[in-house]
């Protein structure tokens, strides 16, 4: 009976740890795991004038970014600055 018992502890010991390994090494790399984010970049007939500046009329049909976040993870802190991009 002790036999049956504790080969039967050690058949679920051994099912488990493979599960606990592996929550750790996702943790561990989620980030590189994860999807990036993408983007739809679209042309305009508009001449555009790099100034920093979006006064043209093309960069109001210009999709945001989301915000920039901290690629160094979770633990650091979250940016000052709420920032984001357009892109054409």
């Amino acid at each position: 009976m002790n036999k049956n018992l504790f080969s039967a502890i050690a058949l679920a010991f051994a099912m488990a740890m493979p599960t606990y390994a592996q929550d750790g090494v996702l943790k561990k790399y989620a980030q590189r795991l994860s999807t990036p984010l993408h983007y739809v970049c679209y042309r305009t007939k508009e001449n555009i004038k790099i100034d920093g500046k979006l006064n043209e009329k093309s960069w109001s049909k210009a999709a945001q970014t989301e915000s920039f976040v901290d690629i160094s993870g979770e633990g650091f802190p979250k940016p000052i600055y709420d920032t984001k991009a357009r892109m054409m």
